[in-house]
């Protein structure tokens, strides 16, 4: 490591003036999740996340905080608190097991998510390990590393500009209702840093024109932004530094001395004096299925079941993992040993097993079977992410088979007529009634942006509230006996029958469109899971407001499976 004053001063000097002649500019856009275990954890489990929730792991023998909720922060809770003393401080506070697993998955889809601005994406786990424990107070947004990044260098202007980039990732990930932070630098380092702790992140971050404002606007955030471990924070800050800017007139020599060179490393990686590139998320791996005969397959009905069989397999395969392949490779091994192998190629990826059929319609005439086959495989190369349109971030398969119907659709209008087969649409409406719309097949197949990154993006299916399979249209009054009238159902009158509520969960509060002169006749209303005492699950909604003076009418609007 260098340790002359003077070289550290000329080095930076060397650097900036490398950056302004015009040497190849990366951009870096990070973006922060901080509440994205909490808030999977609470659509698990029914909670709402303006309750006091955290989650905790096992450190050094004790069960400590490492996720909090923005309503156990604000009740004084902390990252590192023992489980035991958040209980003291907060009896009511909701407590759960972290899921580092399940967090990871769920960057990892959204990295690859994110491949549609951009092929170099990646994630960030650092905070998800970790105690996180924040020592600065109200100076950080989140000590939780949680977020992806994306490096758009030469891309960003396929897409509009930075600026566009940001404000098509906050309105797609607008409806899971996850706070988004937001921030673009120059290098990985700056823009992770803006992101967690500028407050301007909220809104989307653009630094990208000179690296002395880059500088600047880092040199107001607190050292936390070094990721530091917590006994160095507290030395730091016992020695006056507390704030980037201190380190500034301070040399590499000088700060090696006193806290070693690992914090050095970590300062030269902030400032931008030190080249440090993460390593994006890789391609998956080809998916293959394979199937063994115990005697030999021969027989041109009998290869064609057996392709029959290897495609079904592998659509499920595909499904499953959410990714489609644009090259399939049809493989055998022969009694005698030889091995065949044929390849299949698709204009755009794809994965539906009807398409994949007439693709290898003629497949079991071109094998050469001779005294038959032992072996036989079928494997997808050339994967690419995509992603459902029920949910950004990942739905169970068995909704995800709505997305492969649309030959049917096509068989049945050719049949029937276009005008006479509706299709279910999605409408960006938070009123469930006005959520989904029937439009006839032709209109819908009409709409310009068939493409998948121009349709309306749903709200993320595992981060929104559950919703019942079943509505009342419209729905049906009830009589409800509550503690206040403001609180949850304890018992209900519906259908002659009176029902006791064991459990219920909410409110959560649907206002009505208020711009929409055809809505003006609608209240605000505040919907309830309920669960009656025979098991039975409602979806059950108070109408009007008591502190506003309304009249209050109850409603069962849907029950749940």
């Amino acid at each position: 490591m260098d340790t002359n004053p003077l070289a550290h001063h000329s080095r930076n000097a060397s650097i900036e003036k490398s950056y302004r002649r015009g040497a190849p500019r990366r951009e870096y856009l990070y973006i922060y999740l901080p509440d994205l275990p909490v808030r999977q954890i609470c659509i698990q489990k029914g909670w709402h996340m303006d309750r006091p929730v955290a989650l905790y792991r096992r450190r050094q023998h004790t069960d400590r905080l490492v996720h909090l909720s923005n309503a156990a922060r604000k009740a004084g809770l902390s990252a590192g608190m023992g489980v035991a003393d958040a209980r003291a401080r907060v009896p009511d506070i909701l407590l759960s097991e972290s899921a580092p697993e399940q967090t990871r998955n769920t960057l990892e889809k959204l990295a690859r998510w994110a491949w549609r601005y951009s092929p170099r994406t990646g994630i960030d786990t650092t905070g998800i390990d970790t105690t996180g424990i924040d020592t600065t107070g109200t100076d950080n947004i989140g000590t939780d590393n949680i977020g992806i990044w994306i490096d758009v260098s030469g891309a960003s202007h396929l897409h509009g500009g930075m600026d566009a980039i940001i404000a098509d990732i906050k309105k797609r990930l607008e409806p899971s209702q996850i706070q988004v932070y937001c921030a673009a630098a120059p290098y990985f380092a700056g823009a992770r840093a803006l992101a967690q702790y500028h407050p301007q992140a909220a809104d989307g971050l653009v630094m990208l024109s000179s690296r002395a404002h880059l500088m600047q606007m880092l040199s107001d955030l607190p050292l936390a932004a070094l990721l530091l471990e917590d006994q160095m924070l507290q030395a730091l800050s016992q020695a006056g530094l507390r704030r980037l800017h201190h380190l500034q007139p301070l040399s590499y020599a000088q700060l090696a001395i006193r806290f070693g060179p690992e914090f050095v490393q970590k300062w030269a990686v902030l400032s931008g004096n030190r080249d440090f590139a993460p390593a994006p998320i890789k391609a998956p791996p080809a998916l293959c299925v394979s199937l063994s005969w115990p005697e030999p397959l021969a027989g041109a009905d009998a290869l064609q079941q057996m392709i029959e069989q290897l495609i079904q397999e592998i659509a499920n395969l595909l499904l499953e993992a959410e990714m489609a392949a644009s090259c399939f490779e049809l493989g055998w091994q022969r009694s005698d040993g030889q091995i065949g192998r044929l390849y299949f190629n698709l204009s755009r990826p794809g994965r539906n097993s009807d398409i994949l059929k007439r693709l290898l319609a003629d497949a079991a005439t071109r094998i050469e079977a001779e005294f038959g086959i032992d072996y036989s495989w079928l494997q997808a190369h050339k994967l690419a992410a995509e992603l459902p349109r029920t949910g950004l971030l990942g739905v169970e398969p068995c909704h995800l088979q709505g997305q492969h119907i649309d030959h049917v659709l096509d068989i049945l209008a050719a049949k029937l007529g276009a005008d006479k087969v509706r299709r279910v649409t999605y409408n960006s409406s938070w009123q469930v009634s006005d959520s989904m719309a029937y439009q006839r097949l032709a209109d819908a197949y009409d709409v310009p942006a068939r493409d998948s990154n121009s349709w309306p993006a749903p709200a993320p299916a595992s981060l929104t509230p559950p919703r019942p399979i079943r509505l009342f249209e419209p729905a049906e009054p009830v009589h409800v006996v509550a503690l206040l009238p403001d609180h949850p159902p304890a018992m209900l009158r519906w259908r002659k029958k009176n029902w006791q509520i064991g459990r219920a969960t909410g409110p959560e509060r649907i206002g009505p469109r208020w711009w929409d002169a055809a809505h003006k006749g609608i209240k605000t209303r505040d919907y309830y899971r309920v669960e009656t005492n025979s098991g039975m699950r409602l979806w059950v909604y108070r109408e009007g407001l008591p502190e506003r003076g309304e009249a209050v009418q109850w409603f069962v609007h849907g029950c749940f499976s």
